[in-house]
């Protein structure tokens, strides 16, 4: 088992214990077509009947800061945007303390590198590939609900 795996399995098990409330799923990509593509899947496999689309991590940033700080937030995350990039984005987190958002990382990087910092965040539970599959969203609803 990879370091990136064994940090997942351990994000996974504490972000298992508040999937089951309300949350709100964000997919945040500079690409419309990608966008597009992951909020229909993200409603297909019923990890969200209402995924909210951000262009940029900015967006995305206000999105959660306009909402009751106990609302909880699940963020499919582009690395490479122009205003905000991904890691920008997990950066600004850290700086507001949001301790109610889980992420994963979705990116057409295949850097190692890429993966080595995803790891270094508390919020990161997983690292996918794009294009998300639809078997990929599944799995992720499955893990997260126990």
């Amino acid at each position: 088992m990879t370091l990136i795996e064994q940090h997942c399995i351990i994000n996974l098990f504490s972000f298992q214990l508040f999937f089951v409330m309300q949350m709100d799923v964000l997919i945040v990509d500079d690409d419309d077509i990608m966008l597009s593509l992951h909020h229909d899947i993200v409603k297909k496999c019923g990890l969200s009947a209402t995924p909210v689309c951000c262009k940029f991590g900015e967006q995305a940033l206000q999105h959660i800061q306009s909402k009751d700080p106990d609302q909880k937030f699940l963020v499919l995350l582009d690395i490479n945007m122009p205003v905000m990039n991904g890691w920008e984005f997990m950066d600004a987190l850290n700086d507001h303390n949001h301790n109610n958002v889980c992420v994963v990382i979705v990116t057409s990087s295949v850097n190692r590198d890429d993966r080595d910092k995803a790891r270094t965040y508390k919020q990161v539970i997983d690292y996918f590939e794009k294009p998300i599959s639809y078997q990929t969203l599944l799995g992720l609803r499955q893990l997260l609900s126990g």
